[in-house]
């Protein structure tokens, strides 16, 4: 555990001194009760404003990856916010018994959402969201047309005009208030692809684009650089091929639908 936080901050070191932490007020439990979350803002050079991407983190908390993704979009022109659900929470590890739910991190990224767009280099109105895991399920709940419509004060129920969810767990089908792209590996043994392609989000817009890819022979985690691992019975294991077309396949669906024509 220390080497992963040792190694995150030295990350958003070299990430620049364009990362800073932001306190956001959670809508969870209710918009009323929320508890202060934080968030580390990493952003281009430059005065802005730029569009914006919300990270949403897996079931084990921040790790690298998290600080991978955000130098990836930084290199693209986006500004991104690393959402901590867990730190002021207390809360160490969510993969076992669920301590906070998808639903409750769905209202995290929303309040993100409105905290970050209020930022004088962030263009509120092309934020998207991308979360892996944990967090890709996250992702396809606040992407979930009734919550945003009935569990959201006013100020947040604009939606996210992009989100792109890895490995997510698609245990039912959402209807999108956005345009979706999901992407899984063919062998993952965590969240299966075949609960992606049964219960593939449906858009409450027939303008808004849902996308599915399947990765053959890649499992879960397969964009995060490390060995081949075991972890709460799953087989985890980085996957190059895949990550080949994942990259660019995100950048031009994040370009698409978050760039200004």
């Amino acid at each position: 555990m220390l080497k992963f936080i040792i190694s995150g901050f030295f990350v958003a070191l070299i990430l620049g001194g364009c990362a800073s932490r932001l306190p956001i007020k959670s809508y969870a439990p209710t918009p009323e009760r929320g508890v202060v979350i934080k968030g580390s803002v990493t952003r281009p050079e430059g005065d802005g404003p730029f569009p914006g991407v919300i990270i949403l983190h897996g079931c084990s908390g921040i790790r690298d990856n998290d600080y991978d993704w955000a130098r990836r979009l930084k290199t693209w022109g986006y500004a991104s916010l690393i959402l901590d659900s867990y730190g002021t929470r207390g809360i160490m590890d969510n993969c076992g018994k669920k301590k906070l739910s998808p639903f409750e991190r769905a209202l995290d990224a929303h309040a993100a959402k409105v905290k970050f767009g209020a930022l004088p280099f962030v263009d509120r109105d092309r934020i998207g969201v991308l979360g892996y895991s944990e967090g890709g399920i996250t992702t396809l709940h606040a992407v979930n047309f009734n919550l945003v419509a009935y569990s959201l004060p006013s100020e947040a129920r604009d939606p996210f005009k992009a989100a792109v969810a890895l490995y997510p767990h698609c245990y039912s089908r959402v209807e999108s208030n956005t345009n979706v792209l999901i992407l899984i590996g063919e062998k993952d043994d965590w969240t299966p692809a075949t609960a992606c392609e049964m219960n593939l989000p449906v858009a409450h817009d027939p303008s808004d684009e849902i996308q599915l890819k399947i990765y053959p022979g890649a499992y879960h985690k397969f964009d995060e650089q490390r060995p081949s691992r075991v972890y709460h019975g799953h087989t985890l294991e980085y996957n190059s091929a895949a990550m080949k077309d994942a990259v660019p396949r995100i950048k031009s669906f994040i370009d698409k639908h978050l760039t200004r024509p």
